[in-house]
C-alpha cells in the first residue's frame, strides 16, 4: 500500500506534546483528502483510543479562536503551519513563529472522550491560544501503525536526501 493520499501529497505524521500530560504525546496523522490545501482528515491516538477529525477550507475559521485578531489568509496560513502542512524555512513570516500545538483528552462520560488539538502562538514565556480542533473518539476506526511508520520513514529519508543535497552544495560553494 503507497503512503501517498488519494490526490498523491504525502500525509503526515506528527508528535504532538500533551498539555494535560507532560511528557506524553498523541501521534496525528494528517491527511489531505482533495486539491484544497485545508481539506484535512486528522487521525490521532494516544496509544490507547482512535480519534477522528476534519478541517475543511471552507469551514477553516470555524477552529479559530474569538481573540484571534488576524486576517482568513493568516488563519489559513496558521492552521497550515500547526497541522504541518507548510514547509518550515529561515524567511518564514513573523505571523507563523512561534506556532505550534498541543493535545488534551476530554472525559465526556457515556459519548467516550475528545481529544482537542490546541493551536497557540508561544512567544518568550507568554503563550497565545490561536484556535482548536476537536477530534471523537472512534472506537471503530482502526490506526494503522505500520502504514503510519512507512509514511514517517519516507518523510524522513526525503529530509535526510534534501540535506544531503544541501551540504553537498555548501561545500561546492566553499
Amino acid at each position: 500500500m503507497s503512503p501517498r493520499s488519494e490526490h498523491g501529497s504525502l500525509p503526515r505524521i506528527l508528535r504532538v506534546p500533551r498539555s494535560d500530560e507532560p511528557d506524553n504525546y498523541v501521534l496525528l496523522h494528517v491527511a489531505r483528502t482533495s486539491s484544497a490545501a485545508l481539506d484535512l482528515n486528522l487521525t490521532a491516538t494516544e496509544g490507547e483510543y482512535p480519534y477522528n477529525g476534519i478541517v475543511r477550507q471552507a469551514r477553516a475559521q470555524s477552529h479559530r479562536s474569538k481573540s484571534y485578531q488576524g486576517t482568513d489568509d493568516d488563519w489559513a496560513l496558521v492552521l497550515l503551519r500547526a497541522l504541518g502542512q507548510l514547509e518550515t524555512n529561515a524567511d518564514e513570516p513573523e505571523l507563523l513563529s512561534g506556532v505550534e500545538l498541543s493535545a488534551s483528552i476530554k472525559q465526556l462520560g457515556r459519548q467516550g472522550n475528545q481529544l482537542v488539538l490546541t493551536i497557540r502562538r508561544r512567544i518568550q514565556t507568554i503563550t497565545q491560544r490561536l484556535g482548536s480542533i476537536a477530534l471523537k473518539q472512534d472506537d471503530e476506526q482502526a490506526i494503522q501503525l505500520f502504514d503510519w511508520s512507512a509514511v514517517a520513514v519516507a518523510r524522513a529519508d526525503m529530509l535526510e536526501q534534501r540535506l544531503s543535497r544541501l551540504q553537498q552544495h555548501n561545500r561546492e560553494a566553499e
